[in-house]
């Protein structure tokens, strides 16, 4: 059967509509089902998933932002705490790390050394000792400068009212590091010291310290200093 020109090409352009329109649908249908499998998500995916929802819960669960009370620092939030990042570590450890992206990997070793210090710092319990030379718990209630709002003025008035729970528990934290001999050494004063004198090639005396406590007095002795090479 002979057909003219104009339904030749009326009739290949409805056969190249067909044929898109079938392959539109085969790679919906692909798409559909890769995702319907946790195994095809590209591990970059899987990696940033992770990484952001252990972000967002860690600022729930240590208060970050506008909060109206401190974060619990007892045992069972620290426990709370404990399975939690195990759990994101134990998932890290399933995402392939050869697999993924040259930025990732960063970020995957990154992540997994925060993890690891986290979960370490739990499992010795360092929140028994919750201040030392320069750190306090008590330190950085308020920004320096102000809030921004009156809602945040608000969030901080509700957090002074929650200031004897939030150091209570720590007290508990404390008493116990405490009980185990963990916590930061105690001060002791020197009451005199002597100096060195450039005139005498002698040792000069040793420094002696008061040390003192809340219930002694002691004097303890230092090892003597080095002799001084005599001027000439």
């Amino acid at each position: 059967m002979d057909i003219d020109k104009a339904t030749a090409t009326r009739l290949a352009k409805v056969i190249k509509t067909s044929a898109l329109s079938v392959a539109l649908c085969a790679a919906a249908m692909a798409l559909l089902s890769a995702q319907s499998q946790p195994g095809a998500q590209s591990v970059d995916a899987r990696l940033r998933a992770l990484y952001t929802a252990e972000w967002d819960w860690r600022g729930q669960e240590m208060g970050r932002g506008a909060n109206d009370r401190f974060a619990s620092v007892d045992a069972a939030a620290q426990q709370r705490r404990l399975e939690y990042w195990t759990k994101a570590l134990a998932t890290l450890d399933t995402i392939p790390f050869d697999q993924l992206s040259a930025e990732e990997q960063v970020n995957a070793q990154i992540f997994r050394t925060s993890l690891r210090g986290l979960v370490s710092d739990i499992q010795y319990k360092t929140y028994e000792a919750p201040f030392n030379s320069d750190t306090f718990f008590w330190t950085g209630f308020t920004p320096r400068e102000g809030f921004a709002n009156a809602a945040a003025y608000k969030s901080y008035l509700a957090r002074l009212r929650d200031v004897p729970r939030y150091f209570d528990e720590q007290m508990v934290n404390m008493r116990a590091g405490l009980a185990r001999g963990y916590t930061v050494p105690p001060p002791s004063r020197c009451s005199a010291v002597t100096r060195p004198s450039s005139r005498t090639s002698r040792a000069t005396p040793p420094i002696r310290c008061s040390c003192r406590s809340p219930t002694s007095r002691r004097t303890c002795r230092l090892p003597n200093r080095p002799r001084f090479a005599k001027r000439r």
